[in-house]
């Protein structure tokens, strides 16, 4: 064995992993500095908000077949890295993992699914399927009734009140994205109506306007249940309440 050209500048620290990466590269993952890049000549260190995630974890890394990376820790569970390193997806206890102290994964070629691991014992993660579940365990329990988005952020009524989920805006949140309840538990909402400008609700005490994460109530306040915009009458919508029909202008 011989010690690769700009070699001496890791001849203290424990790799990981070494993959492919990018044109004529390579992607490592150090125990003291993360991710790593090597191009036959020098080593150097990744700049990289999943540092934070890997350093001192004794990580463990598969390439996967559709070129991400898979990395699994020792406290923080699986990462999922794109072809550029950037974070793809984490997944945890909360996304149904049995914990998040991860030794081995290995991929089903044929599914794509990841076989996972742990302490505890095998969980999969069904990576090579379009669907995600958010489930109690998500902090996004109840009956869940109806979807909408509005300005870019997703909203779901619920038997529990409203719940939203906003996208990441920086590659830098390495949070868990998940539903989050907007306002007071137990309000029981039912339909939702969005478009570019308005997201209304309807719900057990009335009918509301959603600005700025805040619940305004345009003046009814009896239970209401579907909102029916009208495309012959733009600008009107028609709201099934406990009183009958109502029009909203």
């Amino acid at each position: 064995l011989i010690i690769l050209p700009g070699g001496e500048s890791l001849q203290n620290e424990s790799l990981n992993a070494i993959f492919p990466y990018g044109d004529n590269q390579f992607l490592l993952i150090s125990e003291k500095r993360g991710l790593v890049t090597y191009d036959g000549q020098n080593f150097t260190p990744l700049e990289s908000p999943v540092n934070s995630l890997i350093v001192g974890q004794n990580s463990f890394g598969k390439l996967l077949d559709n070129g991400f990376y898979a990395i699994g820790t020792r406290t923080n569970g699986v990462l999922i890295l794109d072809k550029s390193a950037r974070l793809h997806q984490r997944m945890g206890k909360k996304q149904g993992l049995l914990d998040e102290s991860v030794w081995s994964i290995e991929e089903d070629h044929f599914t794509h699914n990841l076989w996972v691991a742990c302490n505890n014992g095998i969980s999969l993660i069904e990576a090579g399927s379009p669907f995600t579940s958010f489930q109690e365990r998500t902090i996004a329990n109840g009956q869940f009734y109806y979807l909408g988005e509005h300005n870019n952020t997703l909203f779901a009524t619920s038997s529990v009140g409203l719940y939203k989920k906003e996208p990441k805006t920086s590659d830098k949140d390495l949070s868990f994205n998940t539903f989050t309840l907007l306002g007071d538990a137990g309000l029981q909402t039912w339909h939702l109506y969005c478009d570019d400008e308005l997201a209304i609700i309807t719900s057990n005490i009335g009918i509301f306007t959603i600005e700025n994460n805040q619940f305004q109530n345009i003046g009814f306040r009896e239970r209401a249940w579907y909102l029916q915009p009208l495309s012959k009458f733009p600008g009107y919508i028609l709201a099934n309440t406990v009183e009958g029909l109502i029009l909203l202008k």
